[in-house]
């Protein structure tokens, strides 16, 4: 799971909020059922082939609504191979 998690971080850019299919699965129960949908901006990235895993993997970016503006160049990103060593870092949200 942490493996999935740097590889998932890898691909995004500074500052952007990108989950897998499987948190994005559970992310979006809970924008159901606590009917938060409208604070949150939803868009669906594609594919992305990520290092040491097999399959591609289907992102999502997922910002708070105040940020819906922003805009990352992700799309180069499409094959995430950063290795970022034991210095990167990683954020967890928890909603």
């Amino acid at each position: 799971m942490v493996n999935r998690s740097a590889r998932v971080e890898a691909a995004a850019a500074g500052g952007q909020v990108l989950v897998s299919a499987s948190a994005w699965a559970a992310l979006q129960e809970y924008l159901e059922d606590k009917n938060n949908a409208s604070k949150y901006d939803i868009k669906p990235i594609g594919e992305f082939e990520l290092k040491g895993l097999e399959g591609k993997e289907f992102l999502t970016q997922c910002l708070p609504i105040e940020l819906k503006d922003r805009s990352f160049a992700v799309e180069s990103k499409k094959e995430a191979s950063v290795d970022r060593g034991p210095s990167g870092f990683f954020f967890f949200f928890f909603f």
